[in-house]
């Protein structure tokens, strides 16, 4: 096949496919109100990187609210050595890593594989 006998629209075409496919556009977004540090992060191997804030924490799970979305963390496979809610307080930073598993009643399970936490920062005196 020789390009120079294809029609001009059929070149074009070509073109403009192929600088589609070769080029990558990225998208930078920042949600009004939410902290900076609010992540979703979805992996090639079903492993998910996922920041938030501690909104409940129970015995065995944490209610996080990640850039506005509330998520589930099951904590069976983390070894935490005191219940969930000795350790945990509403209010910390934390990043979990694990697999997102499914839905309980519109709340994404995340099944938590490691859960790194740090105390949330003090409010601004303005």
């Amino acid at each position: 096949m020789n390009i120079r006998n294809l029609g001009r629209k059929t070149r074009f075409a070509l073109l403009m496919f192929c600088i589609g496919f070769f080029s990558t556009i990225s998208v930078n977004a920042q949600s009004q109100g939410q902290a900076q540090g609010d992540v979703i992060q979805l992996n090639d191997n079903k492993d998910s990187v996922i920041t938030g804030t501690i909104k409940e924490a129970t015995e065995n799970f944490l209610i996080i609210d990640s850039n506005g979305k509330d998520m589930k963390i099951i904590l069976d496979d983390v070894n935490v050595n005191a219940p969930a809610d000795d350790v945990f307080t509403p209010g910390m930073l934390v990043s979990i890593d694990g697999e997102i598993t499914g839905e309980d009643f519109g709340v994404p399970l995340v099944e938590a594989k490691s859960v790194t936490a740090t105390q949330a920062p003090p409010e601004a005196v303005q």
